[in-house]
């Protein structure tokens, strides 16, 4: 379905709680070329959130997809290496 500006100023909201300044339904809607009282969609709101502007605190970050089981495991190796290099010969 289709979402209006109060449902997408409640998922910036949920997705950038951190700024403030990203919260604004209106200049979200104008980088995809839309008007403010436009509706947009999931393929929409994907590009949103992937855009570049709202992704201010990813720079120098890699992002990796992991299997739930995966996860847990990576959790467990950090917690037991606590204070260690997670890799030998290389900074906290």
């Amino acid at each position: 379905g289709l979402v209006g500006p109060d449902v997408l100023r409640e998922l910036l909201s949920a997705s950038f709680d951190w700024d403030p300044s990203l919260h604004d339904a209106a200049s979200a809607l104008a980088s995809l070329g839309k008007h403010k009282a436009d509706p947009i969609g999931y393929d929409d709101m994907v590009r949103l959130l992937q855009d570049a502007r709202f992704r201010t605190r990813d720079d120098g970050r890699a992002f990796v997809l992991l299997s739930l089981a995966e996860a847990e495991t990576l959790r467990r190796v950090l917690h037991a290496r606590a204070g260690q290099p997670l890799l030998e010969g290389t900074p906290n």
